[in-house]
């Protein structure tokens, strides 16, 4: 078993986690590459931080319980600089504290990857060369059965505001690709079947938390067919003289889903006049725009302008972010201001006021620390053997704090509305 850190990891041209990007929308590398660099987001931050303890615990073999209440400091050089005690300081976003729901996630992958057997390898640069020479990135994991001639390659997501599904994932395809690459230089042939799983514990979905797409080496080769393809188009569209241009934009750029991640997406033209076209929006002689009003819609044009909405509101929070970063920059829009946040209050030294507070305050040392705290339901269970886990479903209550109006193609189940809301139609 080999591995490397996660946070280690440098980008490709024309990365992985970019691909469905690509593949929807041809134009939209050359104008990410346009853009200045963008600083990593704090949801990223926070998954570097939970893959730094998944290659620990599998590199290891231990169990990521045993980091609870750490700190993890994404930018450290190695295990040792990673891995800070309990209470270092959390300066900024770049370091995480390791918590009851970062140990449960990370465990639901480790024992994933662990129940696969075979040979394994861990947080490994891969080449898709059989694609591109430009793709590459770092497979969290890989595993080689043998036996059954199947070759494994493990995901894991952190984030919970995207699912990210398995099936036809561009994705997992070039890691796929990469990792048959990089078996083969380990000596290892006869690859029959890919099995690429998402495993992505704080997302609901009703297949669970982990899911698989299977493709056969025919299949796979077939889709690494058509990401090529795509590739080359988007290093056409960034060669060409007229990038940016009203003929180049029509030519390349298209908007959808895949808009939300996307770098450019803030300024993107095609991404404006798409948001404006599902917003139904018509314009005054001042220039003002008309919305139609919600209670004037007919229940088809209210679930329509439902699904558009979603779009338009990824659309709004590129274009906020966006001028947010501008005006830091000094580059403040017109008509607006930076003001500062509401402050929140820490202590500056907590060593020094524990020193004097019952001194110069009435409250003891004992006063001054909370209680401690009961072990989450995952810990216990960790705590237990299998044999004993189910007898604790009669202690454990499970209890959605609402529910969230989707369309109805949203892979979760169903639920109906509360009583109140019954009587109310």
């Amino acid at each position: 078993m080999t591995s490397g850190a996660h946070s280690d990891r440098d980008h490709a041209r024309l990365a992985p986690s970019s691909m469905h990007r690509i593949v929807a929308c041809g134009g939209s590398l050359a104008m990410e590459e346009r853009m200045p660099p963008g600083k990593s987001s704090s949801a990223a931050n926070e998954g570097t931080a939970a893959h730094e303890l998944a290659a620990w615990a599998l590199t290891m073999q231990r169990d990521p319980a045993e980091m609870l209440g750490r700190v993890i400091d994404i930018n450290g050089k190695s295990h040792a600089l990673r891995f800070l005690q309990a209470g270092a300081p959390v300066t900024d976003d770049t370091r995480w504290p390791v918590t009851e729901e970062m140990v449960e996630a990370v465990d639901t992958y480790v024992d994933f990857v662990k129940s696969l057997g075979g040979e394994r390898m861990v947080e490994q640069r891969l080449h898709m060369d059989r694609i591109h020479e430009d793709i590459w990135g770092t497979g969290d994991a890989i595993v080689w059965q043998k036996d059954e001639k199947t070759l494994h390659v493990v995901d894991l997501k952190y984030g919970r505001g995207v699912v990210v599904e398995a099936e036809d994932n561009e994705q997992l395809q070039c890691y796929a690709s990469g990792a048959i690459s990089r078996v083969a230089a380990e000596g290892v042939t006869g690859v029959e079947t890919v099995r690429m799983t998402i495993v992505q514990p704080r997302a609901p979905h009703p297949e669970g938390q982990v899911r698989t797409a299977e493709m056969t080496f025919a299949a796979l080769e077939s889709a690494e067919a058509d990401i090529a393809l795509a590739a080359k188009g988007a290093l056409i569209a960034t060669g060409q003289n007229d990038v940016g241009s009203d003929a180049w934009n029509a030519e390349w750029l298209r908007a959808g889903d895949h808009c939300r991640f996307c770098g450019f997406g803030a300024q993107c033209p095609a991404r404006a006049q798409q948001a404006l076209a599902d917003a139904q929006a018509e314009f005054a002689d001042d220039g003002g725009m008309i919305l139609p009003e919600p209670e004037s819609m007919a229940p088809e044009a209210l679930a329509e302008t439902l699904k558009r909405a979603r779009q338009i509101q990824h659309w709004i929070n590129a274009v906020e972010e966006y001028a947010n970063a501008e005006a830091q920059a000094g580059r403040v829009p017109p008509g607006f201001k930076l003001v500062a946040k509401r402050a929140s209050r820490s202590w500056k030294d907590e060593a020094a006021f524990v020193a004097v507070a019952p001194m110069m305050f009435s409250i003891s040392n004992d006063d001054l620390y909370a209680e401690p705290k009961l072990l989450s339901v995952a810990q216990v269970e960790k705590k237990l053997p299998k044999a004993e886990r189910e007898a604790l479903a009669a202690f454990i209550s499970s209890t959605s704090s609402g529910t969230n109006l989707v369309p109805i193609e949203d892979a979760r189940p169903g639920t109906r509305p509360t009583a109140e809301e019954d009587f109310a139609t």
